[in-house]
Parts: C-alpha cells; sequence; structure tokens
C-alpha cells in the first residue's frame, strides 16, 4: 500500500476487512482513499462500481442514519459518474424508484460496446431492474447465466397467476 496506495483492489480489500473486523480508524482512513479514488476519472467502470459498493456497505454499518448514509452514496455514485447505470441501478434498489431504473437502463443501453465498455452482465442488471416481464426477458436473452433476471421474471410471473 506504500508503494501503490491508488491500487483499487488493495484498498477495497482493506476496506471489507476493516468493515468485518469493525475498524473505526481503518475504516475512516480506507473511506477517504476511496472517496478521492472514486472522484478520479482512470477506474473502470467496473472499478467504480466496486467502490461505491463499499462505500455503501461501510454507510449501512454506520451508527446514525445508516439508510440515509447510503441514500447519499448513492447519490454520490450518480452525481459523479450520471452517464453509468451502477447508481441508477442502486439508486431504483434504495428508493425503489420506477424511474431511476429506467434511466439506469437507458444509461446501460448507451454504455455498451462500441460506445463504452459495459458488459452483457450489467446491461443484463439494468433491463432486470425495470422489473417489467418484457425487460426481464430481454435480460434473460442477453444474460441468462444471471440468475437475478431469472428470479424476477419468476416473481412476475407468478404474480399474474
Amino acid at each position: 500500500m506504500e508503494s501503490h496506495p491508488d491500487h483499487v483492489q488493495s484498498v477495497l480489500l482493506l476496506g471489507v476487512i476493516a468493515l468485518l473486523d469493525h475498524d473505526t480508524e481503518s475504516l475512516e482512513a480506507v473511506t477517504a482513499t476511496l472517496q478521492d479514488l472514486r472522484a478520479t476519472h482512470t477506474l473502470t467502470e467496473h472499478e467504480q462500481d466496486q467502490v461505491g459498493e463499499v462505500l455503501r456497505s461501510i454507510a449501512a454499518f454506520s451508527e446514525s442514519g445508516p439508510e440515509q448514509a447510503v441514500l447519499t452514496e448513492v447519490q454520490t455514485d450518480i452525481f459523479l459518474h450520471p452517464n453509468q447505470p451502477h447508481g441508477w441501478s442502486h439508486l431504483a434498489d434504495v428508493g425503489e424508484d420506477e424511474f431511476a431504473a429506467e434511466i439506469a437502463l437507458k444509461t446501460a443501453v448507451k454504455a455498451v460496446p462500441p460506445r463504452g465498455k459495459l458488459d452483457a452482465r450489467d446491461l443484463a442488471v439494468a433491463y432486470a431492474g425495470t422489473g417489467k416481464a418484457g425487460d426481464t426477458q430481454t435480460a434473460i436473452f442477453i444474460s441468462p447465466w444471471v440468475k437475478g433476471g431469472w428470479d424476477i421474471l419468476s416473481g412476475a410471473l407468478g404474480s399474474r397467476g
């Protein structure tokens, strides 16, 4: 860490270890480093999502207002990277917001190759996130190995019958 303080995977690992050990001093240092890393544009979309995930996990275990802290982290993700679907998808999950799920899908469609580097799994998650049966079927078609699409389709079909 001393020779490569901006190595994302190492900082993420330290954050998870500090979170599991309830090490508040390390969590403060890791949170500050992750906040700095999240604001750079050198991270890939996948790394940005991982950084956001760890920051949301740290916020979820905060002692005062964990729901608001998680929402603040999601909003920060969207503010820093509005063109990426991850923040919008998490906002849809946290706030159960249909509009956020639609924005996540629209940004995901624009972020796949050749315009971006979003992979099939993330595109499928965005399609499944809308909760609509047709979009969920598209998610399954794009990435049949992703369990979430199948679960949402099962729930959508189960509620009809």
